[in-house]
């Protein structure tokens, strides 16, 4: 009870002192909104296409064994517009084996933009090839008609020229074409807009909570900190103090953010409040514990400014706030798994874009990680804390 109540008093002390400089404390809220605002217009109006863009992932699932559906399948495997993903052979070897609901749970989950489905009886003539896709990916939409074109050509030794349109490209493709939108997407939301906001959120948290943390720094050089740790108290509330208050800070950018996009993007947060507010707090405290780490390990607020902006503006883009991560190289999306800002990521897309609540595997799995991160950065921070501050 005295340690808690001592991390209390601390924490208020904190907040009391970040909130006297009204015009840092205007700008710290203002500039994350400003950049979502940015993002969220610009990725909402980006069109889609270009050669240049890299291979689209999408899962193939052959139901028919034929000669034909092997041919296509070839195709799709050499298909450079393609990620073509196939099961993974059994221990003994056996071949992998999905099935249509398996596609559409790729799908519907958002492990893969779209899929392909070879059914039965399609070497014979007597079905047609079925491309699920989720109906607010059309970027990706457009890209696997044309990869789907080029590869059906090449199976059935055709070298003919592709049309460029969308129309003539519906025509001319044997598919039938399924949406498969989650449940709980309760209305066509942009992707684009719903990234934007996702990841503004996660990299201005960063940005704003190191920042904040650098206040360790500030109260070692003023003498406060001396003074602190000569007074009756344990140790381990200034450190937590910091947690808590960062805590606070964080969360209430996160919810300034969200009302803000409600109103500006129709982003719907009410209906998922509590999947929200799970995500938030995990969010926060891996950001928070990355924050306090950078100001264990700084000696001064040059290095903290240097380091940590060199780590964010790393970890930012290659975790996928800048643009979505389908438009970057497989090397990049894979290197992306081992940064913050991607776990932070999927935990947001999972709830907006893929309707997903806090207790479904998926969001367990992100939110576990986000955890695993925040308790290790946190041991580093208090590692660093005591080196730094206390052995002084």
């Amino acid at each position: 009870m005295k340690l808690a109540a001592t991390v209390w008093e601390l924490t208020r002390k904190d907040l009391l002192l970040y909130s006297r400089d009204r015009t840092a404390l205007a700008l710290g809220f203002l500039l994350p909104i400003a950049l979502v605002t940015i993002f969220g217009f610009v990725m909402g109006h980006m069109g889609g296409g270009g050669d240049a863009l890299p291979a689209i992932d999408v899962a193939v699932v052959d139901e028919d064994g034929s000669a034909a559906s092997a041919a296509l399948v070839a195709a799709l495997r050499g298909s450079e517009m393609l990620d073509a993903r196939f099961p993974k052979p059994g221990k003994d070897g056996a071949p992998g084996h999905w099935t249509r609901e398996d596609a559409l749970g790729f799908v519907r989950n958002g492990d893969r933009p779209a899929a392909l489905v070879i059914p039965a009886g399609y070497g014979a003539g007597a079905a047609r090839l079925e491309v699920l896709a989720d109906p607010g990916r059309g970027m990706e939409k457009r890209l696997l008609d044309v990869a789907l074109l080029r590869a059906l050509f090449q199976a059935g030794g055709s070298g003919s020229a592709l049309p460029d349109m969308d129309a003539m490209l519906q025509q001319m493709l044997p598919v039938t074409r399924t949406d498969v939108a989650p449940e709980g997407r309760d209305r066509q939301m942009s992707f684009q807009i719903s990234h934007a906001v996702s990841g503004m959120t996660v990299m201005m948290l960063l940005f704003s909570l190191v920042g904040f943390s650098r206040s360790l720094l500030e109260e070692r050089a003023q003498g406060t900190l001396r003074r602190l740790l000569a007074a009756p108290i344990d140790p381990r509330a200034l450190l937590l103090s910091k947690l808590a208050s960062s805590m606070i800070i964080g969360m209430a950018l996160i919810a300034v953010l969200f009302t803000f996009a409600t109103f500006a993007f129709h982003l719907d947060v009410l209906s998922r409040w509590d999947t929200l507010l799970v995500a938030s707090v995990a969010t926060a405290l891996a950001c928070t514990a990355f924050a306090l780490a950078i100001a264990g390990w700084a000696a001064t607020d040059k290095q903290a400014d240097g380091v940590s902006t060199l780590l964010i503006l790393v970890m930012a883009p290659l975790g996928g706030c800048w643009i979505p991560l389908m438009v970057l190289p497989p090397v990049v999306r894979m290197v992306a798994q081992f940064t913050l800002p991607y776990w932070s990521l999927t935990t947001f897309l999972g709830s907006f874009w893929y309707g997903q609540h806090w207790t479904e595997p998926p969001m367990l799995k992100s939110l576990g990680v986000l955890l695993a991160i925040a308790a290790a950065l946190f041991w580093l921070a208090t590692v660093l804390f005591r080196r730094r501050y206390l052995a002084a």
